[in-house]
């Protein structure tokens, strides 16, 4: 864990995700669509969904924390919870937050119902429909092009993430096709990868990737963009296996019944661990719980992937209490302080401020 090579290092622009500048919320984990790749497993038989009046309190202590500029609504399916929804572009809008809504388009028939349903609800800055090979299976491509050419009346930006699964050339013409040239003018399209993930473990739409015996080794970018649940609890990784777990576990910081966001924002602010991953990743604190001998052994992982090498090392308390105590130092919080900076443009706050960077 050297700042000094993280200093020099050449490819640092692409890195910079500031911290809690996007809050993800999940109003409703229930879907209509059970699609095979979906990592977040919603389905019509998951029923959980946030009561509004809570919610709203959720929503409001979100959006109090100052670094806050987006709210990226999620779900399961957010027009399936119509009341959460409406409220949470309400409160968002009157307290000066952008939001983006990821949807399926399941309600929109044609375009004429897809405005009737736009309409309706505060406005969206960022409609982005999910769309692909594993959702056709339940959603028609022509409700996907009817959401979109409604909402260009109605949202200020339009997306259409595709998951690129084995079928994606095929259904790229399709979609292309139907779409037509004027439409597609206006629409970011978002590739996204076929996930080792949720539902896509058990489906066989994809394959366990390669492992390897070296511990994969880069920064966590996304560990800065916390999850609120349809639960209240506050999920500091918004990796869905960390999201969906039922257990305790390190990354759910606490409910927002119980506490507000800015308090459990501050609890991953000044954790050593946490913030140790967004700067070195987990093979650092890998080769800290070996060198100091705390009991934990590697094992194979997916070649590339930091979420499992994370969750393993996350599951063993000794190896969190072991780096938690032995790390947390003015000198060391200097170091993660810089490289915050450096990494994430945050502001630089030093405690020893005897880091030498001649």
């Amino acid at each position: 864990m050297d700042i000094y090579d993280l200093i020099q290092s050449s490819d640092l622009k692409h890195l910079r995700f500031g911290f809690y500048k996007l809050v993800y919320i999940r109003p409703t984990q229930f879907c209509p669509a059970s699609c095979r790749h979906c990592s977040a497993r919603s389905s019509p038989g998951t029923q959980r969904t946030a009561e509004v009046e809570r919610l709203e309190k959720w929503v409001t202590s979100i959006t109090d924390l100052p670094e806050v500029e987006w709210i990226g609504v999620e779900g399961g399916e957010p027009f399936a919870a119509p009341a959460q929804l409406e409220m949470i572009l309400q409160v968002a809008q009157e307290r000066g937050v952008f939001t983006s809504v990821l949807t399926n388009a399941y309600w929109a028939k044609d375009e004429r119902r897809a405005r009737e349903v736009l309409k309706n609800y505060p406005k969206i800055n960022f409609l982005i429909i999910s769309a692909d090979e594993f959702h056709e299976e339940y959603i028609p491509l022509s409700r996907v092009v009817a959401a979109l050419r409604a909402a260009r009346d109605y949202v200020d930006r339009l997306g259409v993430q595709i998951c690129a699964g084995p079928e994606y050339p095929t259904f790229r013409e399709r979609f292309d096709c139907l779409a037509g040239d004027d439409l597609l003018e206006s629409v970011d399209i978002i590739e996204v990868p076929l996930q080792y993930i949720g539902r896509a473990q058990e489906s066989g739409v994809i394959h366990r990737p390669a492992e390897s015996d070296e511990l994969p080794e880069a920064i966590c970018n996304f560990l800065g963009t916390p999850v609120l649940r349809e639960d209240g609890v506050f999920v500091a990784c918004c990796q869905q296996d960390a999201v969906l777990s039922s257990q305790p576990n390190l990354f759910q910081l606490g409910n927002l019944d119980d506490c507000d966001a800015l308090a459990l924002k501050s609890r991953v602010d000044a954790d050593v661990y946490l913030q140790t991953l967004r700067v070195f990743g987990p093979k650092a604190i890998a080769e800290a719980a070996i060198k100091h001998q705390w009991g934990w052994e590697p094992r194979s992982y997916q070649q590339g992937n930091i979420c499992e090498l994370c969750l393993h090392l996350a599951s063993d308390q000794q190896v969190v209490e072991g780096f938690r105590e032995a790390f947390n130092t003015p000198e060391y919080h200097d170091t993660l302080a810089l490289g915050r900076s450096i990494l994430f443009d945050e502001p630089l706050m030093m405690e020893s401020m005897e880091v030498d960077l001649v």
